[in-house]
C-alpha cells in the first residue's frame, strides 16, 4: 500500500488504540480473507505450526488456516473472554488468533 495510507493508518492506531507501529511495518490487504491467508503463509514459513484461534470464532477463519498447513487448537472462552492462561499448557502454539474488541458471537471483550 501506499506510503501515505500506512502513515495515515499508524497514526490512528497509535491514537485510537494505543498501538505504535512503524508504517513501513504495515501491510495493505485486499480484506480479511486476503490477510488471514497471508498471515497463514508467513507463520508456516517461519516454522510455525499450531495457531490458537478461540474455539467460538468463525469456522472460516480456522478453514483458511488450515489451508495454509497450520494446525488450529482451539482456545476456551469464558464470561471475561478468551482463556490466554491456557495458552501456557499449549505447548507447540506458535501464536494466536484473537478477536480484538468483542468475541464473535458472545460479545464479551477481551479481558486484560
Amino acid at each position: 500500500g501506499r506510503v501515505e495510507l500506512r502513515t495515515v493508518l499508524a497514526e490512528y492506531l497509535a491514537r485510537s488504540r494505543g498501538v505504535h507501529a512503524d508504517p513501513e511495518r504495515i501491510v495493505i490487504c485486499s480484506g480479511f480473507v486476503h490477510g488471514l491467508m497471508l498471515l497463514g503463509t508467513v507463520l508456516r514459513r517461519r516454522r510455525v505450526r499450531d495457531l490458537a484461534v478461540e474455539s467460538y470464532g468463525l469456522d472460516l477463519h480456522r478453514d483458511l488456516l488450515t489451508g495454509t498447513g497450520l494446525n488450529t487448537p482451539r482456545l476456551a472462552l469464558d464470561q471475561l473472554g478468551s482463556r490466554t492462561e491456557a495458552l501456557a499448557s499449549m505447548r507447540g502454539t506458535g501464536a494466536v488468533l484473537l478477536t480484538p474488541a468483542h468475541q464473535f458471537p458472545t460479545g464479551v471483550p477481551l479481558h486484560p
